[in-house]
């Protein structure tokens, strides 16, 4: 089976130290702080690490390439053009490039897929270097930001892309917070749920102002508050609306924090569909889950060594970013 591509997104917040609801702009916050600049510095600062690491093994006769040990099994490096300069790309308010990343621990022998022939063995000291996509893309003037990563079916550098930019970022003397967290775009949304072939059922749950009287089944002595009432609704056949994500999300009174469609209340509203052959039920808080990601494995070109060229994977981003202003009124 071959290898499913897909571009995942990301938001980045900087909330206010003890107090969540403030939060600040991206591009100028503090003493004249730019997100996009902090990230680049962290890349910089990353590469000198990568020739530390290379001057600490060539001081005992090694010739290994830059590299970062995650852990005892784990490599991620930053890849490096032919004529050794960073494949990182800054161009106006965005910043990409490529990890290469690998995992040892393992040993397998390896065969020619032609014909079957015995090639060498792999140990388990090797690791394997995958390379894997990235785009930042902070906009000026807004409160959230944007990290698009790519994964190969389930392999990916979401862990440690966040985990290098949240240790840099907190070695910053401020009072914003850096929140990183997988967020969703409609339209991917509608997408996947048109793929999932619509919804299964819809679950209005604890439903308030209800006109069934519970004393006709359960008896007289039986109060309000002795009982909850929920809605399903079954699908016959397809229920699929265009934007039924935020128009559920949109019925939800802030000052109640219920939710009021047709002089009912509810507390929750839950969302059930077949996805990739498995039902999933998602409540309208987890809605926007369904679209983190894009599937781009029918969309890239492959190079030479069987991996999406460059030029394809940024094409495929700027695909999600011109969704993400979209979503976000961004210009």
């Amino acid at each position: 089976m071959a290898n499913s591509y897909a571009l995942n997104l990301y938001s980045l917040r900087l909330k206010k130290r003890y107090n969540n609801k403030i939060e600040y702009i991206l591009s100028d916050f503090g003493a004249k702080q730019d997100l996009l600049r902090i990230i680049e510095d962290m890349f910089e600062n990353w590469k000198f690490e990568e020739k530390k690491a290379k001057e600490e093994k060539n001081a005992i006769g090694s010739n290994e390439m830059n590299i970062l040990k995650i852990d005892e099994e784990k490599v991620v490096r930053i890849k490096q053009n032919e004529d050794k300069s960073f494949c990182l790309t800054r161009i106006g308010r965005m910043l990409d490039g490529v990890l290469m990343y690998g995992e040892a621990g393992t040993s397998e022998p390896v065969v020619d897929i032609k014909n079957g022939e015995f090639r060498y063995t792999k140990t388990k000291e090797d690791a394997p270097l995958k390379p894997f996509f990235f785009k930042f893309y902070i906009p000026e003037n807004s409160v959230v930001g944007f990290l698009i990563l790519e994964s190969i079916g389930s392999s990916g550098v979401a862990t440690i892309v966040q985990n290098k930019l949240l240790n840099f970022y907190s070695n910053k003397d401020n009072d914003a917070i850096l929140k990183i967290q997988p967020v969703g775009i409609s339209d991917l949304a509608d997408s996947a749920m048109e793929k999932a072939h619509g919804v299964k059922r819809i679950t209005l749950r604890n439903i308030a102002n209800s006109n069934f009287n519970i004393s006709k089944l359960a008896g007289d002595n039986v109060v309000a508050k002795d009982f909850t009432v929920d809605y399903v609704i079954k699908a016959k056949s397809k229920l699929f609306q265009k934007n039924l994500f935020k128009r559920l999300q949109s019925s939800k009174n802030e000052k109640s924090c219920l939710y009021e469609i047709d002089g009912n209340n509810f507390s929750d509203i839950s969302v059930t569909m077949n996805i990739d052959g498995h039902e999933r039920t998602l409540s309208v808080g987890q809605f926007s889950k369904l679209g983190t990601t894009l599937d781009i494995s029918d969309k890239i070109v492959k190079g030479e060594d069987g991996y999406p060229i460059l030029k394809s994977l940024n094409d495929q981003a700027m695909v999600l970013v011109s969704l993400i202003k979209k979503e976000y009124d961004l210009k």
